[in-house]
């Protein structure tokens, strides 16, 4: 292993609590970055941020001074959080299954953060940060809660719906690659870092236009299109050579798309 990079860049929109997490413990990112460092055995260590971040930025220079992890700054671009291609833009190297293969481990802020809890206070995971945002509501912010915590009590505790908004576009995480869920029932796990209520704009679809954008903006340079087909034909073989398990679900093919096909659904069924 040549390069630990500890990822800290954040790039679904919407999404603060990483930001805030980072900010407010400090120190016990700075164990858990050291200590993880230490077990790699890694030459290198960085924590990759966005660049607009000018505040974190400089807060963590001067935290980590004197010690030799290095702080990266990244463009503020989607989907740059997403370690196959956060470890070809700070590396130049791509790799096929594990970023091992490349040289590189890459550890997420919070779990750095987590780490570092348990280290020095013996603490384990039973609370986890999480933005609660969206248009839909009133006050939008970061909470912590126990694991385990329902998304209404969350949304409740956070103001609300805004008066009048009866249709809410809920979703478990960001609105690129988070999943939608039908009801507020659902609770907190600890990978979950937001709850986002949007007021649901309906938009009509239309017929692909076989425009290809879609397969521009794929990181995985995928052609989605293709794939949503095969996978209506449930043809397996054309699926594989297509390279379906691929796909992140980032969500850009879907937003992108002109015709507002759900794209990324579509993907995600042949998947399925």
């Amino acid at each position: 292993i040549d390069l630990l990079i500890i990822n800290a860049v954040e790039c679904e929109p919407y999404l603060t609590a990483d930001h805030r997490y980072v900010s407010d413990r400090m120190d016990l990112l700075k164990a858990g970055v050291l200590a993880l460092f230490k077990l790699s055995h890694a030459s290198k260590v960085c924590i990759a941020i966005k660049e607009g971040k000018t505040e974190l930025i400089e807060k963590l220079k001067n935290f980590f001074a004197g010690t030799p992890v290095e702080i990266r700054i990244v463009p503020d671009m989607f989907p740059l959080g997403w370690e196959r291609v956060l470890v070809y833009h700070l590396t130049g190297k791509r790799y096929d299954r594990l970023p091992n293969e490349a040289g590189v481990i890459v550890s997420n802020a919070t779990t750095a953060i987590s780490f570092g809890d348990a280290l020095v206070n013996g603490n384990p995971v039973t609370d986890r940060i999480v933005t609660v945002s969206g248009d839909a509501l009133n006050r939008p912010q970061n909470v912590i809660v126990p694991i385990g915590t329902r998304a209404s009590e969350i949304i409740d505790a956070a103001g609300g719906y805004k008066n009048g908004t009866e249709d809410v576009l809920l979703i478990a995480g960001g609105p690129m690659m988070g999943k939608t869920i039908p009801n507020d029932k659902w609770v907190i796990c600890a990978q979950t870092n937001g709850i986002t209520a949007l007021v649901n704009r309906q938009e009509d679809a239309s017929n692909c236009m076989r425009c290809g954008r879609c397969t521009e903006v794929c990181p995985v340079g995928l052609q989605p299109v293709r794939i949503a087909g095969a996978g209506k034909l449930r043809d397996d073989v054309s699926l594989e050579k297509m390279r379906v398990m691929d796909c992140v679900e980032c969500g850009l093919c879907s937003y992108i798309c002109p015709s507002k096909v759900d794209v990324t659904e579509n993907v995600r069924r042949a998947k399925n």
